[in-house]
C-alpha cells in the first residue's frame, strides 16, 4: 500500500510529495544560507538521512535520475541530492529540516 501523504511549508501554500518537500526545503534552505559550503551543507543534512546517502558531489553520481538537478554551492563544489523519498526515510528528513527551524505540516 503507498503512503501518499503530501506536506506544506510554512510560508507556502503548495502541497508537496515527499520528494517535491524536500526540494523545497534545500531550495529555501541555500536561499536562505548563500554562502553554504559542501562541509556545512553535509552537516546539516548528513548522509544518514538517506540509506543510499542525503548528497553527492555531482561529478561522482552514476544515476542522475535519483537525483535533483545540480547545484553549485558558495565554495565552488557542484552537488546533488536525493529524490527518492518515501514513507520509510522522510521522517528523519523531516526531523532534519525541523532542526533548521523549517516548519513542515502533513496536509
Amino acid at each position: 500500500r503507498r503512503d501518499y501523504t503530501k506536506y506544506k511549508l510554512t510560508g507556502d501554500e503548495e502541497e508537496y510529495s515527499k520528494r517535491g518537500i524536500v526540494g523545497a526545503v534545500v531550495a529555501a534552505y541555500l536561499a536562505r544560507n548563500p554562502e553554504v559550503t559542501w562541509d556545512t551543507f553535509k552537516r546539516d543534512f548528513p548522509d544518514a538521512l538517506h540509506t543510499g546517502g542525503f548528497s553527492r558531489l555531482a561529478a561522482d553520481i552514476r544515476d542522475a535520475n535519483r537525483y535533483f538537478p545540480p547545484v553549485r554551492l558558495a565554495d565552488g563544489n557542484e552537488i546533488v541530492y536525493s529524490n527518492q523519498w518515501g514513507v520509510g526515510n522522510i521522517e528523519g528528513f523531516l526531523a532534519a529540516a525541523k532542526k533548521l527551524g523549517f516548519e513542515i505540516m502533513p496536509c
